[in-house]
């Protein structure tokens, strides 16, 4: 019986699924390590982050409308995935602040996940602080479950990642996983720092704050966590 994870079929590539441009901040210093071990790096962003407010420019806070957001927020990531190394970015321009499930997403994220065919996922959790983050932590996992069915085969054979984590956003985990990323800290805050519109200092607080929480229990200075979804075990013996 052929095997869906044939070793001959599997990439040694990272694919990450987040709602919105500045969200891969959560585990950036665990791809930057893996991408020293040879991993190449993919990411889908569900939303532009497009919808209008209120964003930081300099010391001062300014309205935009929805047209500056996007200009502003596209800068920013193209930033930050140059310093991530991004293989490529693909962008499925679903509504920002109202992710919803549907199978024409399920679909397109089908094919992107069979086309990698990563060794690795990175998903939000299912219980983070907000809809978008909770909605895509729900539709990616579908998606990634899905692809290893032998639904829609024009999208590409069934292929089942072997190992996919729930990354750690604002709201605090019960982890499975925590990686140390000690060496990688300081490169994890110079991405977040290019994202100026968004990053108070608070949330610098709030990163320093939770990496070296997780780094006391891991023993090092600095740590990432992670969770195995409940309904997705992790394949150890693939190879």
């Amino acid at each position: 019986m052929t095997k869906v994870n044939d070793l001959s079929k599997i990439n040694k590539a990272i694919l990450a699924i987040t709602a919105h441009p500045d969200d891969h901040i959560s585990f950036a210093g665990t791809v930057l390590k893996l991408k020293d071990k040879g991993y190449k790096f993919y990411e889908v962003v569900l939303s532009d982050g497009e919808e209008a407010g209120i964003i930081k420019r300099g010391k001062r806070m300014v309205k935009v409308d929805k047209r500056e957001q996007l200009k502003v927020r596209k800068k920013e990531f193209e930033k930050a995935s140059k310093i991530l190394g991004t293989e490529k970015v693909f962008r499925l321009h679903l509504a920002n602040l109202n992710i919803q499930y549907s199978k024409e997403s399920l679909f397109k994220l089908m094919k992107i996940i069979r086309e990698i065919r990563p060794e690795i996922a990175f998903i939000h959790h299912p219980k983070d602080y907000m809809h978008d983050h909770i909605a895509a932590s729900y539709l990616s996992l579908e998606a990634l479950k899905t692809a290893s069915y032998s639904f829609a085969l024009n999208l590409g054979q069934n292929f089942r990642v072997p190992m996919v984590f729930l990354f750690e956003g604002v709201n605090p985990i019960n982890p499975d996983v925590l990686v140390d990323i000690s060496d990688y800290f300081d490169k994890k805050m110079e991405l977040a720092k290019v994202y100026g519109s968004q990053m108070g200092s608070r949330s610098f607080q709030l990163m320093e704050s939770a990496a070296s929480f997780r780094g006391y229990f891991a023993r090092v200075k600095y740590a990432e966590a992670f969770e195995v979804p409940e309904n997705y075990p992790i394949i150890l013996d693939w190879r």
